[in-house]
Protein backbone atom coordinates (compact mmCIF):
# COMPACT_ATOMS: atom_id res chain seq x y z
CA UNK A 1 0.00 0.00 0.00
CA UNK A 2 1.38 3.44 -1.00
CA UNK A 3 0.35 6.69 1.05
CA UNK A 4 -0.29 10.16 -0.31
CA UNK A 5 1.37 12.89 1.87
CA UNK A 6 -1.90 13.33 2.89
CA UNK A 7 -2.17 10.14 4.65
CA UNK A 8 1.34 9.74 6.15
CA UNK A 9 0.19 13.06 8.36
CA UNK A 10 -2.15 11.27 9.39
CA UNK A 11 -0.19 8.43 10.60
CA UNK A 12 2.16 11.19 12.66
CA UNK A 13 -1.72 12.17 13.47
CA UNK A 14 -2.36 9.04 15.05
CA UNK A 15 1.20 8.45 16.63
CA UNK A 16 0.92 11.66 18.48
CA UNK A 17 -2.86 10.99 19.80
CA UNK A 18 -1.21 6.84 21.35
CA UNK A 19 2.07 8.97 22.98
CA UNK A 20 -0.40 11.38 24.58
CA UNK A 21 -3.35 9.25 25.31
CA UNK A 22 -5.20 12.73 24.58
CA UNK A 23 -6.82 14.21 21.83
CA UNK A 24 -6.29 17.09 23.32
CA UNK A 25 -2.55 17.38 24.39
CA UNK A 26 -1.98 15.78 21.03
CA UNK A 27 -4.23 18.72 19.25
CA UNK A 28 -1.74 20.67 21.40
CA UNK A 29 1.55 19.33 20.30
CA UNK A 30 0.56 19.78 16.85
CA UNK A 31 -1.11 23.33 16.73
CA UNK A 32 -4.34 22.25 15.52
CA UNK A 33 -7.84 21.66 17.29
CA UNK A 34 -8.97 18.15 19.20
CA UNK A 35 -12.01 18.15 16.62
CA UNK A 36 -9.60 18.01 13.47
CA UNK A 37 -7.85 15.26 15.24
CA UNK A 38 -10.76 13.03 15.36
CA UNK A 39 -11.74 13.97 12.33
CA UNK A 40 -8.57 13.02 10.45
CA UNK A 41 -8.69 9.80 13.09
CA UNK A 42 -12.22 8.47 11.64
CA UNK A 43 -11.06 9.15 7.88
CA UNK A 44 -7.71 6.91 8.64
CA UNK A 45 -10.01 4.23 10.30
CA UNK A 46 -12.23 4.07 7.30
CA UNK A 47 -9.42 3.65 4.77
CA UNK A 48 -7.56 0.90 7.11
CA UNK A 49 -10.87 -1.17 8.02
CA UNK A 50 -10.01 -1.46 11.27
CA UNK A 51 -10.54 0.61 14.50
CA UNK A 52 -7.11 1.78 15.71
CA UNK A 53 -7.74 3.78 18.89
CA UNK A 54 -10.68 2.93 21.90
CA UNK A 55 -12.30 6.21 23.23
CA UNK A 56 -14.37 7.08 26.16
CA UNK A 57 -15.47 10.30 27.44
CA UNK A 58 -12.27 10.01 29.75
CA UNK A 59 -9.37 8.49 27.68
CA UNK A 60 -8.28 7.27 24.30
CA UNK A 61 -6.15 4.01 24.26
CA UNK A 62 -4.59 2.12 21.01
CA UNK A 63 -6.47 -1.29 20.37
CA UNK A 64 -3.97 -4.52 19.47
CA UNK A 65 -3.65 -3.23 15.65
CA UNK A 66 -3.38 0.61 17.10
CA UNK A 67 -0.39 -0.88 19.65
CA UNK A 68 1.12 -2.69 16.59
CA UNK A 69 1.05 0.33 14.33
CA UNK A 70 2.18 2.71 16.82
CA UNK A 71 5.33 0.68 17.12
CA UNK A 72 5.96 0.02 13.47
CA UNK A 73 5.36 3.79 12.79
CA UNK A 74 7.60 4.55 15.87
CA UNK A 75 10.50 2.19 14.27
CA UNK A 76 9.89 4.05 11.29
CA UNK A 77 10.10 7.91 12.53
CA UNK A 78 13.32 6.79 14.26
CA UNK A 79 15.12 5.52 11.54
CA UNK A 80 14.41 8.67 9.26
CA UNK A 81 15.45 10.87 12.35
CA UNK A 82 18.87 9.22 12.59
CA UNK A 83 19.85 9.10 8.87
CA UNK A 84 18.54 12.69 9.01
CA UNK A 85 20.87 13.24 12.22
CA UNK A 86 23.50 11.46 10.34
CA UNK A 87 23.44 13.70 7.07
CA UNK A 88 22.95 16.64 9.74
CA UNK A 89 26.65 15.39 11.17
CA UNK A 90 28.47 14.83 8.09
CA UNK A 91 27.45 18.43 6.77
CA UNK A 92 28.40 20.35 10.09
CA UNK A 93 31.64 18.68 10.41
CA UNK A 94 32.76 18.73 7.04
CA UNK A 95 32.74 15.12 6.00
CA UNK A 96 31.54 12.80 2.79
CA UNK A 97 32.77 12.98 -0.35
CA UNK A 98 33.20 15.40 -3.43
CA UNK A 99 33.68 14.78 -7.32
CA UNK A 100 34.19 17.08 -9.30
CA UNK A 101 35.27 17.53 -13.83
CA UNK A 102 38.03 20.17 -14.73
CA UNK A 103 39.22 21.25 -17.70
CA UNK A 104 43.16 21.26 -17.47
CA UNK A 105 43.30 24.68 -17.24
CA UNK A 106 41.63 25.03 -14.61
CA UNK A 107 43.28 22.28 -12.83
CA UNK A 108 46.80 24.10 -13.52
CA UNK A 109 45.12 27.23 -12.81
CA UNK A 110 42.88 26.87 -10.23
CA UNK A 111 42.92 23.72 -8.46
CA UNK A 112 46.36 23.13 -7.49
CA UNK A 113 46.99 26.03 -5.21
CA UNK A 114 43.06 25.57 -3.60
CA UNK A 115 43.51 21.67 -2.83
CA UNK A 116 46.68 21.94 -0.41
CA UNK A 117 44.36 24.53 1.37
CA UNK A 118 41.41 22.98 0.68
CA UNK A 119 42.83 19.23 2.75
CA UNK A 120 43.32 21.65 5.51
CA UNK A 121 40.39 22.90 6.39
CA UNK A 122 38.02 19.74 5.52
CA UNK A 123 40.81 16.65 6.29
CA UNK A 124 37.59 14.11 6.42
CA UNK A 125 36.25 15.33 3.17
CA UNK A 126 37.51 12.60 0.47
CA UNK A 127 37.80 14.64 -2.77
CA UNK A 128 37.58 13.13 -6.42
CA UNK A 129 39.01 15.37 -9.14
CA UNK A 130 38.52 14.11 -12.35
CA UNK A 131 40.57 16.19 -15.15
CA UNK A 132 39.18 16.62 -18.43
CA UNK A 133 38.51 18.67 -21.49
CA UNK A 134 35.81 16.62 -23.11
CA UNK A 135 32.50 18.63 -22.61
CA UNK A 136 30.41 15.73 -20.13
CA UNK A 137 27.44 16.26 -18.78
CA UNK A 138 28.63 16.68 -14.99
CA UNK A 139 25.55 16.06 -13.03
CA UNK A 140 24.08 12.82 -15.51
CA UNK A 141 28.24 11.32 -15.37
CA UNK A 142 27.43 11.74 -11.60
CA UNK A 143 30.09 14.69 -10.29
CA UNK A 144 29.12 17.65 -7.56
CA UNK A 145 29.83 20.00 -9.80
CA UNK A 146 32.31 21.07 -12.84
CA UNK A 147 35.00 24.15 -13.64
CA UNK A 148 34.41 25.31 -17.59
CA UNK A 149 34.76 28.42 -19.44
CA UNK A 150 31.99 30.88 -19.18
CA UNK A 151 30.96 30.67 -22.71
CA UNK A 152 30.51 27.16 -22.66
CA UNK A 153 28.23 26.63 -19.66
CA UNK A 154 24.71 25.52 -20.54
CA UNK A 155 22.07 27.90 -19.57
CA UNK A 156 19.96 25.70 -17.45
CA UNK A 157 23.28 24.85 -15.03
CA UNK A 158 23.83 26.83 -12.08
CA UNK A 159 27.34 28.71 -12.12
CA UNK A 160 29.04 31.30 -10.02
CA UNK A 161 32.02 33.12 -11.57
CA UNK A 162 35.66 31.67 -9.83
CA UNK A 163 37.92 34.22 -11.92
CA UNK A 164 37.64 37.84 -13.32
CA UNK A 165 37.33 37.59 -16.79
CA UNK A 166 40.42 35.55 -18.62
CA UNK A 167 42.27 37.55 -21.37
CA UNK A 168 44.27 35.39 -23.75
CA UNK A 169 47.31 36.59 -26.08
CA UNK A 170 48.77 35.46 -29.23
CA UNK A 171 52.36 34.72 -28.66
CA UNK A 172 55.46 33.73 -30.61
CA UNK A 173 58.95 32.48 -30.10
CA UNK A 174 61.40 35.02 -30.90
CA UNK A 175 63.08 32.79 -33.71
CA UNK A 176 59.99 32.41 -35.38
CA UNK A 177 59.37 36.26 -35.77
CA UNK A 178 63.08 36.71 -36.91
CA UNK A 179 62.13 33.88 -39.66
CA UNK A 180 58.72 34.38 -41.06
CA UNK A 181 58.35 37.70 -39.64
CA UNK A 182 56.13 39.74 -37.69
CA UNK A 183 51.94 39.66 -38.20
CA UNK A 184 50.85 43.14 -38.25
CA UNK A 185 46.92 42.41 -37.99
CA UNK A 186 44.95 39.39 -37.20
CA UNK A 187 44.37 37.83 -40.96
CA UNK A 188 48.10 38.16 -41.49
CA UNK A 189 48.05 34.70 -39.08
CA UNK A 190 46.46 33.11 -42.59
CA UNK A 191 50.62 33.11 -43.96
CA UNK A 192 51.86 32.18 -40.50
CA UNK A 193 52.27 28.43 -39.26
CA UNK A 194 50.35 28.26 -36.29
CA UNK A 195 49.53 25.94 -33.43
CA UNK A 196 45.85 24.87 -33.19
CA UNK A 197 43.76 23.24 -30.73
CA UNK A 198 40.80 20.90 -30.54
CA UNK A 199 38.22 21.47 -27.98
CA UNK A 200 36.16 19.48 -25.61
CA UNK A 201 33.29 19.43 -28.32
CA UNK A 202 35.58 17.87 -30.77
CA UNK A 203 35.90 21.99 -32.89
CA UNK A 204 39.24 23.26 -33.87
CA UNK A 205 39.27 26.69 -31.82
CA UNK A 206 38.97 29.45 -34.43
CA UNK A 207 41.62 32.45 -32.55
CA UNK A 208 39.73 35.41 -31.22
CA UNK A 209 40.72 38.81 -31.20
CA UNK A 210 38.73 41.71 -29.95
CA UNK A 211 39.84 45.56 -29.78
CA UNK A 212 36.18 47.75 -28.78
CA UNK A 213 33.45 46.90 -30.72
CA UNK A 214 35.83 45.13 -33.46
CA UNK A 215 35.60 41.75 -33.08
CA UNK A 216 37.48 38.54 -35.04
CA UNK A 217 37.58 35.10 -35.75
CA UNK A 218 40.12 33.76 -37.39
CA UNK A 219 40.44 29.68 -38.52
CA UNK A 220 44.43 30.23 -38.83
CA UNK A 221 46.45 26.80 -40.49
CA UNK A 222 48.83 25.31 -39.04
CA UNK A 223 49.37 21.81 -36.83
Amino acid sequence: MQFKRNEIHELTIFLAIVQYRSFRKAADHLEVTASALSHSMKTLEQRLGVRLLNRTSRSVAPTAAGTALAEKISAGLELINSGLEDLNGHYQGGAGSIRINVLKDAAVLLLRPAIPVFQQRFPNVELEVAVDDQFIDVTADGFDAGIRYSGTIPEDMIAVPLTPPLKWVAVAAPDYLRSHGRPVMPEDLNSHHCIRIRTGRGQIYKWEFERGDDRREIDVPGA
